[in-house]
C-alpha cells in the first residue's frame, strides 16, 4: 500500500455465526457490496487481504463466508476484527456528503475568518454526527454537524468553517 494511500473501516466481524465458518458482519456504511471487493483488509495499514463472501442479512448484520475460516473456532478467532478498505474503492461523494475519516483531522476556521483548531475526531451515538474539535486552547468539544453549525467543508483543501454556537469564543 502507498505510504499515501488511506484506509476506512467499513464494518466488524461481530461473531460466528453456525459450525462451517461463517461470520457476522457489522456493516458501518449502506452499501454491502464494498465488502466483496479485492482491497478489503483486517488492519488500517498493512494486515491480510479477506476474501469475504455475502451469505444474506441477519438483523442489523450480515452473514458472510470468510476464505480460509471452516469452522467455528477460526470463525471465533475473528471477532472483534475490524474491516478495512482502501479510500480510493470508494465511490465518490456526492456535493455536501463526506466520509467520516475524511474529515478528521481538517482544520477548523470560523465565520469570521478566525483559527478554530482542529476536527479530532467524529462522533456518531445515533442523532446527529458529532465534531469532536480541539480549540487552540482549551479542552475539545462537540459541535452536531449540521449545516447551521458547519456551513462549509472543504476536504480538499483541509479545512471547514464552523459558526460557534453561543459561548464559545471566536
Amino acid at each position: 500500500m502507498p505510504p499515501s494511500s488511506k484506509r476506512i473501516c467499513i464494518g466488524r466481524i461481530h461473531d460466528a455465526h453456525g459450525v462451517r465458518g461463517l461470520v457476522k458482519i457489522l456493516p458501518y456504511g449502506e452499501d454491502p457490496s464494498l465488502f466483496e471487493t479485492t482491497c478489503v483488509y483486517d488492519a488500517p495499514s498493512g494486515g491480510a487481504p479477506l476474501s469475504i463472501t455475502l451469505q444474506n442479512p441477519q438483523g442489523k448484520y450480515i452473514l458472510a463466508k470468510i476464505e480460509g475460516v471452516d469452522d467455528r473456532d477460526s470463525a471465533l478467532a475473528l471477532r472483534r476484527t475490524e474491516i478495512w478498505l482502501d479510500r480510493e474503492a470508494l465511490p465518490e461523494t456526492e456535493d455536501d456528503e463526506f466520509y467520516i475519516e475524511d474529515l478528521k483531522g481538517l482544520r477548523v476556521k470560523t465565520v469570521s475568518d478566525t483559527d478554530g483548531g482542529h476536527v479530532i475526531a467524529v462522533h456518531d451515538f445515533g442523532a446527529t454526527p458529532l465534531l469532536e474539535i480541539r480549540p487552540p486552547e482549551g479542552s475539545s468539544y462537540y459541535l452536531p454537524f449540521t449545516k447551521e453549525c458547519v456551513p462549509d467543508v472543504h476536504p480538499g483543501d483541509g479545512y471547514l468553517v464552523i459558526n460557534p454556537p453561543d459561548g464559545l469564543q471566536e
